[in-house]
This record gives structure tokens, sequence and C-alpha cells, in this order.
């Protein structure tokens, strides 16, 4: 291989910063690629100077300053060089079985399905909501039904599978993005593990739409134990309270419970205008599920429908 140019060092040491910068360890990294360049960004060099530290900002190694707004051209020129040297690839035998088999329909009558909360949604926020979720089936629910466009509009907890996340990261998009709405959809379940922070959605009047899929029970556990499990139901009934509306009003702010679409577009049409925080408490039944399911252990091409 060639030894690289100035600029080739330069451009790769840019890449590896921005790399570096999605890293949590400190130093965030250190790039050796052929001796001639020394990199190492710790965290104390994002602050540059005494100013306030700017996320994304770092010193490189030839004195320059690398910028958030240069990520989307340097992501881009990362996969340019990838394509320049992987060969092509079409898997048309791959493609024939994917479209050989036909879409499941939704289900629609006059009981609220996961798909409508999620289309209502959509629907009414132009698809422009950003979405944080918990942990279970309404997480799985919102990758399939809601249509993202753009990074940042889906907020997970990822891997870390973290119940009680939702409304924190949801508070927190709304801080940094005012003006946008924001919308944490949740479990009964995974509401109960910090359904305690709407006291901090009233005292600093964040306007967090909470959208709770309301199924009585540890959905995602229950799917197992029917799927796999022979219908063997061990501590998934959450059959007590509480009123998750009483308790938003108990908070201060308004909910509503809801059991059908059109309850459903009215409900999320009063959240919009109240311009407070705003519970809405769908009621879902016990025996939806996430299809397809892939189950433990197994690959993924091993995957539950029924």
């Amino acid at each position: 291989m060639p030894p690289l140019s100035q600029e080739e060092m330069l451009e790769l040491t840019k890449i590896y910063s921005i790399m570096g910068l999605l890293q949590p360890e400190k130093p965030l990294i250190t790039v050796r690629p052929f001796r001639e360049v020394h990199h190492s960004v710790t965290r104390a060099a994002l602050i540059g100077g005494g100013r306030i530290p700017v996320p994304g900002e770092c010193t490189l190694a030839h004195g320059g300053v690398l910028f958030l707004d240069e990520l989307p051209e340097m992501s881009r020129r990362v996969l340019e060089l990838l394509n320049e040297n992987l060969p092509p690839h079409d898997y048309p035998e791959w493609k024939e079985w994917v479209f050989s088999h036909k879409e499941i329909p939704l289900k629609k009558d006059d009981i609220l399905h996961p798909h409508e909360i999620l289309e209502t949604i959509q629907v009414v926020t132009d698809g422009d909501a950003i979405i944080t979720t918990d942990v279970g089936q309404h997480q799985m629910w919102c990758a399939q039904y809601y249509h993202f466009s753009r990074p940042g509009q889906f907020i997970p907890s990822g891997g870390f599978g973290t119940m009680g996340f939702g409304l924190g990261a949801a508070m927190g998009a709304a801080v940094g993005n005012p003006g946008k709405v924001v919308v944490q959809c949740t479990g009964d379940g995974c509401f109960r593990m910090n359904c305690h922070e709407l006291a901090t959605l009233e005292h600093y009047h964040i306007p967090v739409i909470t959208v709770i899929f309301n199924n009585g029970t540890l959905g995602m556990v229950r799917q197992w134990q029917h799927l796999i499990y022979h219908e063997h139901y061990s501590q998934t009934t959450l059959d007590r309270g509480p009123d998750f509306v009483k308790l938003a009003q108990a908070y201060g702010l308004k909910g509503k419970r809801v059991a059908n679409r059109a309850e459903m577009e009215q409900a999320l049409q009063e959240a919009l205008s109240c311009g407070c925080g705003y519970v809405i408490d769908c009621q879902v039944d016990m025996d939806e599920m996430v299809r397809p399911m892939v189950p433990g252990g197994g690959r993924i091409t091993q995957f539950l429908v029924d």
C-alpha cells in the first residue's frame, strides 16, 4: 500500500476524530496511523480556551478545529471510500424470497390497536414528532409503525433495556428542541418506574405528551410466556392501580383514557393544544403481540409469527 499524502492523512485524522467523539471513555481516542500522526482527544480538550464546552468541537493534531456540522460531509466521504473498495452485490435470490411474502393485513375494528395509536400520532403531527420509549412491546411497535425521517427522532434506551428511560429522555428532548412535539411512548409497566417525574413536567412546564400502551400486563414477558412457555403465565398481570388519568391530574397535568382510534385522535389534538404535559391512557388488548419475534438463542431466520 503506497504511503498516504499529507491531505489524505489530514482527512483520515478527521474521520478518526469523529469516531472518537462517539466513544464514552477518556481519552476518547488515540490514533497513530503511520507514526506521522499522534492524536489524542480528551474531554478537557472539548472546552478549549476557557469557553463554554461545545459538544462535537475538538482540536486536531494539525491545529485545526472540527465541528459537528462537518459530520454529514465526512460521513459521506467514509461511505464513498468504502464503496470504492467493496465489490458490488445484488442478492437477487434474497430479494425474490423477501418479496414473495405477502404483507400481513393490520386489524381495523372498533377497538384500539398499537399500530393505530402510532398511525394517529404520525398523521396528527405530520410525522414530525420526536418519539422516546421505555422498553417492551411498545418500543418494538414504535420501530415498526412510526415512520422516522431524520436522525435523533427516535430515542429508545437501545441495548441498555431501561424501563423508566422514556420520560426523562422526553423531557431532555423537549427542552433541547423547543417548539418540537415530543411524545413519550410507554407501557403501563414501564410508566410505573418513573411516573413521579410528572412533577418535573408540571414544575418546569415541559409539554411532553405521554402515550401509555395500557394492556394490563408486562406485555413482552407475557408474549414469551404465551409463545414459548406454553401459556404458563406468572408475575406479569398488572390488574391494579394506579388510574393514570387521575395520577396526571394529581400532578396538575391533564389526561384522558381512550379505547378507539377516534378517541385517540381527539385526545392527541387536545394534548397538542393544551401546551402542558398530557397523559393519554390507551386501552390495548392484553394479547396484542409483536410480530415477527425471534426466540432466545434463535437465528434471525427462525422467527415466530403466531
